[in-house]
């Protein structure tokens, strides 16, 4: 069964990657967002503050509004959740969600040289910076993975 979802999930990549994949995975480092006054429930636990990294060329792998990557979405914050006992994480692809208005999408937005169907994914965690780089490094790992696997 597991061999299933694993090629299954290889099968989301090809469909859905439509930039340029280098065969390495290219991220960003995280960095630090202050969303002080944001209603996102989420966000506030954690002191209105987020971490987040970009992934080069991996924008639409999340996207709710179709099933495959929503089903592929679901799966790897599910296995974040187990893995690590948390709330899991929350990309670029589905905003806005999660009680982030318009204001504060622009700040993340500009804060990561992030533009609307430019081909990056931001990847968001609302935790200290200790558990959202332990996370960020299993993602950077499950994807380069998959990545070497095209």
């Amino acid at each position: 069964m597991q061999q299933n979802k694993e090629d299954i999930f290889l099968q989301i990549f090809r469909e859905t990657l439509k930039h340029n994949i280098s065969s390495k995975l290219e991220t960003s480092e995280l960095t630090k967002i202050n969303l002080k006054g944001t209603n996102s429930q989420i966000i506030k636990e954690n002191n209105s503050l987020i971490y987040c990294a970009k992934f080069k060329n991996l924008e639409g792998l999340f996207v709710k509004e179709k099933p495959k990557t929503r089903r592929f979405g679901r799966y790897l914050c599910d296995l974040v959740k187990v893995t690590f006992n948390c709330h899991g994480f929350f990309t670029s692809d589905e905003l806005p969600r999660y009680g982030l208005s318009r204001p504060y999408i622009k700040k993340i937005f500009e804060k990561m040289n992030k533009k609307e169907g430019d081909g990056n994914l931001l990847i968001i965690y609302a935790y200290n910076f200790e558990t959202s780089n332990t996370i960020n490094q299993f993602l950077i790992n499950y994807l380069q993975e998959k990545i070497s696997q095209l």
